[in-house]
C-alpha cells in the first residue's frame, strides 16, 4: 500500500497546489510484514470432496440411482451409518465393510472388545446396584399399569438386555417407568369388550357396586389374561412406532413439545399416580381412575364411612420418611453413606417383609389391621407371547394405537432427556436417532416376552451414573440379575406388603411435581406459565390421555402463533458504525436515518404469515412520518414460498403507489435463488436488492438525491417543451410524442446513473458503500432494449487513478502543514476547517513516517483517519516493536473538520540522519499489515 502524504494535505485544506490523487485502499503483498499470513485454502477438488461428504453438493462422478435404490439406502442408514466416498473407503475390502456395518447395527460389537478390566468392574457394580433397585420399583409400576406384579419383572428383563445390544448410552437404565405405566392403564383399562371379558359385564348389579366402590373388581382384575394380551399388543406398536420413526428420522418431532407443557403434564401425571397409591396406605379398595377429582372423592368417601385403616397408613408414613432419610443421608455424606442411596427401596422392602414374616405379627397386621400383601408371584422365565401378539395385532390395532402413540412419545421424550443430560456430563454426544431405534427394538422384542412398554428411567439412570457405569454392559448385568431373581424368587415374597410398594412409587413421583418451575415461569414469561397451568390442570381433571392431547395441542398452538406472527423489529444505526440494531436492544441510543425506515423480519415467509408481515410494514410506514424508503433486513428469512413471492411483489407495488420504495437487504443464498427463479428481482428492479443494510440505506439516500436532481431537470425540460395556447391551455410541442414508457425507462436510468455518482459520507468516515445494485439494474435495463447502449457496470464506479509515491520533501511539507492546522485549531477535538466541509469523500486511512526535524534521533509518525478503527495504532506499535525495536509514544492529536489526525514519536537506537531516514522507510513499509 502506498501512503500518499499529499492526499492528507489536500483533504485538510493545506494543498501545495499540485493535484492530489486519491489513494487506493487495496493492499500490497509485503512479505516482510509480520501480520501477512497466507490464507490456508484447500484445492477445488478437496473442497468439492468435503462438500460431497457433508451432503451439501452432489458427487459429479456418481451415477444417478433409481428411486427404489435411494429409498432402500435411506432405510438402512440407521443401521449402517452415513456413507463415505473417500479413497480409504474405496480401498477397504468386503470383510472390512461387513465388519463396519455389523458394528453400526450392533454397537455391542464395538464397545465390548474395548472394555477394560476396570471398566468391567465398574459396570458390574452399577448393574447389580440398579438390579437391586429395579425389582421393587418394577413391581410397583406394574400395579400402576393394572397388571400383575410379575409383569414388571418381565419388562425389566428382556427390554433391558435388548437395549444393551443396540443402545449407545452406558448410563441409561431402560425399564418400566411411572408415566408410561399410567398412560397404559389410562388408555387400556376400559378397552376390553364384552366378548373379551364377559365376566365383567355379566351382572349389572356387580357393575353398579363397582361404580360405588364396593369392591376392587376392575376390568384388568376380572380378566387379567385378556388385559395382558392387550398390553402386549400395545407394547408391540410402541416399538414399531419408535423404530419406524428412527428409520424415517422423525425424532425431531419431539421438539414440538415445549418444556412448559411437558413440565405441566408431568406434574399433573405425578399427582395422579401418587393419589392412586393412597389406597394401599389406607388399606381400602377404590376403583381406578385417571381423573384426580374422582380418586379424591372415592378416598374421602371411604374415609368418612370408616373403611380406612390407620395401621397401613402409619407404616406407609414411616417407610416414606425412612426412604427419604436414606436419600438425604447419602446425599449429605456421600463418602460414608453414598452406597445406601440406591439400596433405599430394597432396605424398606426387606424390613417390611421381615415384619410380615414374624410369626403372629404378620397375620395380625393382615387380618386385624387391614395391611394388604402382594400375594403369589410366579417364578420362572417370562412366557413366549409372539404367537398371541401376531394373532391379536390385526383385530386390536385400532384399540391400542392411541395409547401406543402417547406411550411412544412420552417414553422417548423421557429417555432422550435423561440420556443427553448424562452424556453431556461425560463430554459425549448421544444420537437421538440411534436411541430412538434402540428403545423401539427393546419394546418390539419385549412384547414377545410378556413385557409392557418401557423407557429410560430418571432415578435408575442417575443411580447407574453415580455408581460408575461406563458402557451398556451395566444394563446387561441388570437384565441378567432380574432374570436370576425370576428363577430363584422365594415363595415368602408373597407376604410383601403393598404399602411399601406404594411408598416407593410416591417417593419417586413426588420429585416430578415441578411447582418451583411454575414459579420460575411466572417470573420469566407469563405465557409459558399459562401453558404450564393449562397442561397441569388438563392432566388432573381431563385425564392423562386428554391431558397429553391438550399439552401437544398447546405446543402446536404456540408454534403456529409464533410462526404466523413473526417478530418484526425496527432497526436504527449505531453512531459511528455501519451496524443497524434493534431499537429495543441495548441501553445506548442509536440514530434513525431521515426518510428511511429499516425493519427486520424475524422468521421465514410462508402463506400463513405473509399477510401479517405486509400489514405490519404498511402500518409502521404510516406511523413513521415522511417515510420514503423501507429497508427490509431478511437475515432470519431462510425460505419463502410462492405466496410470499406474490406478497413481495404486491408490497413493492402498493408502496410505490403511496410514494414509498421498498429495498431488501441481507438475503440468504437459498432465498435469493428462489427470488431469481421467480423473477422478483427483474420485476421489482435489481437496484432494490442489496447485500447488507448499510449499503441499502446508502443507496436509498443516494437515490433520493439523484431523484430530486433528475426531477428538477425534467421539470425544466417540461417547461421548455410546453407552449401556451390562445385559450390558456398547455400543449406539447410537435415532435415531443415519445412514449411514456420509454421516458419512464430513461428517467429511471438517469436516476440510477446519478445515484451512482453520489457518495454518502458520514462525518469522520470514508465511503464504504457499494454501487453494484445500480450496475446490475442498469445492465438489466440495457438488456431490455438492445437499441440502447449497454451500461458498463465499471463505468459508474468512481475512477481510482494509481497512487503516486511522494518524495521525502513532500512528506515533510505535508507534516508541517498538518502541524500548522493543529496549532491553528489549538489542538482541540472540535476544531473546524472550512475546506474540509466540502461534501467529498475523504481519503482512506493514511499513515506516513519521516525523520523528525526537531529531534534527529526520532521518527515522526502521522496517522490520519485511524482514530475510528480500534486497535490499529496498537497493531502498528506491535509491528514496529517486534521488527525494528521501535517504541511508539503518543504526542498530540486533533479532529480537524471531518478528519482525525494524531502524531506519534519513537526513538531510533542508531543516531544519524541516514540511519533515521532508513528506519523511517522500513517502518512505513511494515505499517500496511496493521491497516
Amino acid at each position: 500500500m502506498q501512503y500518499v502524504a499529499d492526499t492528507a494535505l489536500a483533504n485538510h485544506g493545506a494543498d501545495d497546489g499540485s493535484e492530489a490523487p486519491r489513494p487506493s485502499p487495496s493492499g500490497t503483498g509485503d512479505e516482510e510484514s509480520l501480520y501477512v499470513v497466507e490464507l490456508p485454502t484447500k484445492t477445488v477438488e478437496e473442497s468439492l470432496g468435503q462438500a460431497v461428504g457433508l451432503g451439501l453438493r452432489k458427487d459429479p462422478d456418481q451415477e444417478t440411482v433409481s428411486g427404489l435404490h435411494a429409498a432402500c439406502g435411506q432405510a438402512t442408514t440407521f443401521l449402517q451409518g452415513p456413507c463415505s466416498s473417500n479413497e480409504e473407503e474405496e480401498q477397504t475390502t468386503c470383510p472390512q465393510k461387513c465388519e463396519k456395518a455389523a458394528r453400526h447395527a450392533l454397537p455391542i460389537l464395538g464397545w465390548l472388545p474395548r472394555t477394560s478390566k476396570e471398566g468391567f468392574k465398574a459396570d458390574l457394580i452399577a448393574g447389580l446396584t440398579v438390579g437391586v433397585m429395579v425389582i421393587p420399583q418394577s413391581m410397583s409400576y406394574a400395579s400402576i399399569a393394572g397388571l400383575d406384579l410379575v409383569y414388571g419383572l418381565y419388562a425389566s428383563f428382556v427390554p433391558t438386555v435388548v437395549y444393551a445390544f443396540f443402545g449407545t448410552s452406558g448410563q441409561l437404565a431402560v425399564g418400566p417407568v411411572a408415566l408410561v405405566s399410567l398412560l397404559v392403564e389410562a388408555g387400556l383399562s376400559d378397552a376390553l369388550t364384552k366378548g373379551e371379558c364377559p365376566e365383567y359385564y355379566e351382572d349389572d348389579d356387580k357393575a353398579t357396586r363397582r361404580m360405588l366402590g364396593a369392591s376392587d373388581d376392575s376390568l384388568a382384575g376380572t380378566c387379567p389374561d385378556a388385559y395382558a394380551d392387550l398390553v402386549f399388543v400395545a407394547m408391540f406398536f410402541v416399538g414399531l412406532i419408535q423404530f419406524g420413526a428412527a428409520i424415517c428420522r422423525l425424532g425431531f418431532l419431539i421438539n414440538f413439545l415445549g418444556h412448559p407443557v411437558i413440565s405441566g403434564f408431568t406434574s399433573g401425571a405425578a399427582i395422579t399416580i401418587g393419589l392412586s397409591q393412597f389406597k394401599f396406605w389406607l388399606g381400602i379398595s377404590i376403583p381406578k381412575s385417571q381423573y384426580c377429582h374422582e380418586t379424591i372423592k372415592a378416598i374421602c368417601t371411604k374415609v368418612l364411612r370408616g373403611k380406612a385403616h390407620w395401621m397401613p397408613f402409619l407404616l406407609g408414613i414411616i417407610t416414606y420418611y425412612m426412604l427419604k432419610g436414606v436419600k438425604e443421608l447419602a446425599t449429605k455424606k456421600p463418602k460414608t453413606f453414598g452406597w445406601m442411596k440406591p439400596l433405599g427401596p430394597l432396605i424398606i422392602c426387606t424390613l417390611s417383609l421381615v415384619l410380615m414374616i414374624i410369626p403372629g405379627v404378620g397375620d395380625s397386621l393382615r387380618d386385624d389391621y387391614g395391611v394388604q400383601t402382594i400375594g403369589l408371584v410366579p417364578s420362572g422365565l417370562p412366557p413366549f407371547t409372539l404367537p398371541r401378539v401376531l394373532r391379536d395385532v390385526p383385530s386390536k390395532a385400532s384399540t391400542v394405537l392411541p395409547t401406543a402413540i402417547s406411550a411412544a412419545l412420552i417414553g422417548f421424550m423421557e429417555s432422550i432427556a435423561i440420556g443427553k443430560s448424562i452424556a453431556a456430563k461425560h463430554g459425549q454426544e448421544l444420537s437421538a436417532g440411534k436411541e430412538l431405534g434402540a428403545i423401539g427394538l427393546a419394546n418390539l422384542i419385549g412384547s414377545f416376552a410378556a413385557g409392557y412398554p418401557v423407557a429410560g428411567s430418571f432415578s435408575r439412570s442417575a443411580v447407574a451414573n453415580s455408581t460408575g457405569a461406563k458402557t451398556p454392559l451395566a444394563g446387561l448385568v441388570t437384565g441378567l440379575f432380574v432374570m436370576l431373581a425370576l428363577v430363584i424368587l422365594p415363595s415368602f415374597i408373597r407376604k410383601l406388603p403393598k404399602f411399601v410398594l406404594a411408598t416407593i412409587v410416591i417417593s419417586s413421583v413426588v420429585n416430578l411435581v415441578a411447582i418451583g418451575e411454575a414459579k420460575h415461569l411466572w417470573k420469566v414469561r407469563k405465557l409459558d406459565f399459562m401453558l404450564w397451568v393449562i397442561a397441569f390442570l388438563g392432566t388432573l381433571f381431563a385425564g392423562v390421555l386428554y391431558g397429553l392431547i391438550i399439552a401437544v395441542g398447546m405446543s402446536l398452538i404456540v408454534v403456529l402463533y409464533e410462526s404466523v406472527r413473526p417478530q418484526i423489529s425496527v432497526l436504527w444505526k449505531l453512531p459511528g458504525t455501519a451496524i443497524y440494531r434493534n431499537v429495543k436492544q441495548g441501553e445506548s441510543p442509536g440514530q434513525f436515518v431521515k426518510g428511511v425506515l429499516v425493519v427486520r423480519v424475524g422468521a421465514s415467509m410462508y402463506f400463513a404469515n405473509v399477510a401479517y408481515i405486509k400489514d405490519t410494514i404498511i402500518e409502521l410506514c404510516r406511523r413513521v412520518e415522511n417515510t420514503k424508503y423501507v429497508v427490509v433486513e431478511m437475515t432470519p428469512v431462510t425460505s419463502v414460498d410462492s405466496t410470499a413471492l406474490h406478497m413481495l411483489e404486491d408490497l413493492f407495488a402498493d408502496m410505490r403507489r403511496k410514494g414509498v420504495e421498498v429495498c431488501l437487504a441481507s438475503i440468504g443464498s437459498r432465498v435469493e435463488e428462489t427470488l431469481r427463479l421467480a423473477g422478483v428481482q427483474r420485476k421489482c428492479g435489481y437496484e432494490w436488492f442489496h447485500d447488507n443494510v448499510a449499503h441499502a440505506v446508502e443507496f436509498c439516500i443516494r437515490h433520493a438525491a439523484a431523484h430530486k436532481a433528475v426531477v428538477g431537470r425534467l421539470e425544466e425540460v417540461d417547461t421548455m417543451d410546453m407552449t401556451e395556447t390562445s385559450s390558456g391551455n398547455l400543449r406539447m410541442r410537435r415532435g415531443s410524442n415519445a412514449s411514456s414508457d420509454n421516458l419512464e425507462k430513461e428517467d429511471k436510468k438517469s436516476v440510477l446513473v446519478m445515484a451512482a455518482k453520489h457518495r454518502v459520507v458520514e462525518r469522520g468516515k470514508k465511503f464504504d458503500g457499494s454501487t453494484a445494485a445500480e450496475a446490475k439494474a442498469l445492465a438489466a435495463l440495457a438488456d431490455e432494449n438492445e437499441e440502447e447502449s449497454k451500461a458498463d457496470p465499471s463505468s459508474i464506479k468512481p475512477p481510482t487513478p494509481p497512487p503516486q509515491p511522494a518524495t521525502p520533501a513532500h512528506k515533510r511539507d505535508t507534516i508541517n502543514a498538518l502541524r500548522s492546522i493543529i496549532r491553528q485549531n489549538g489542538g482541540a477535538s472540535s476544531g473546524a476547517n472550512p475546506v474540509a466541509d466540502e461534501p467529498e469523500a475523504p481519503a482512506p486511512p493514511t499513515v506516513v513516517c519521516v525523520a523528525d526535524d526537531d529531534a534527529l534521533d526520532q521518527i515522526l509518525l502521522v496517522a490520519c483517519d485511524v482514530g475510528d478503527r480500534p486497535g490499529v495504532l496498537r497493531d502498528v506499535s506491535d509491528v514496529l516493536a517486534s521488527r525494528l525495536s521501535l517504541q511508539l509514544r503518543y504526542n498530540e492529536a486533533a479532529v480537524v473538520g471531518r478528519r482525525s489526525i494524531s502524531f506519534w514519536k519513537c526513538e531510533v537506537p542508531a543516531r544519524g540522519a541516514a540511519e533515521v531516514a532508513a528506519a523511517a522507510a522500513k517502518a512505513e513499509k511494515l505499517i500496511p499489515a496493521a491497516l
